[in-house]
């Protein structure tokens, strides 16, 4: 379930109760910028390790953006990279246990 149109919130919640079951390592993403999607996410977050799973949320009635995403990766150590790394261009936090995406990533 990698890249593709987003995410509504009700959607979410369909695919995080399927998501409990995935093996996986997760980190949640907030302020990224309106204009991210979810290759743009999946681009800037692949060179932290193997990703599972690539979430950007929006809005059902407008199409807007939450500004969020959820990403899985393979590995804790893939995951804490990415939060560590994401930071200061990120809010990214350990879904288990994220610093805010303010501009377009490049």
């Amino acid at each position: 379930e990698e890249g593709g149109g987003g995410a509504s919130i009700g959607e979410y919640h369909a695919r995080f109760a399927r998501r409990a079951s995935l093996p996986g390592w997760g980190v949640r993403v907030k302020g990224l910028h309106p204009d991210v999607d979810e290759a743009r996410l999946e681009e800037a977050a692949a060179r932290y390790g193997k990703l599972l799973h690539v979430t950007v949320f929006f809005d059902e009635a407008t199409g807007e953006s939450f500004c969020r995403g959820l990403l899985l990766y393979d590995s804790l150590q893939a995951a804490s990279a990415a939060a560590e790394g994401l930071e200061g261009c990120a809010d990214a936090r350990l879904a288990s246990p994220a610093s805010p995406l303010r501009a377009k990533l490049d």
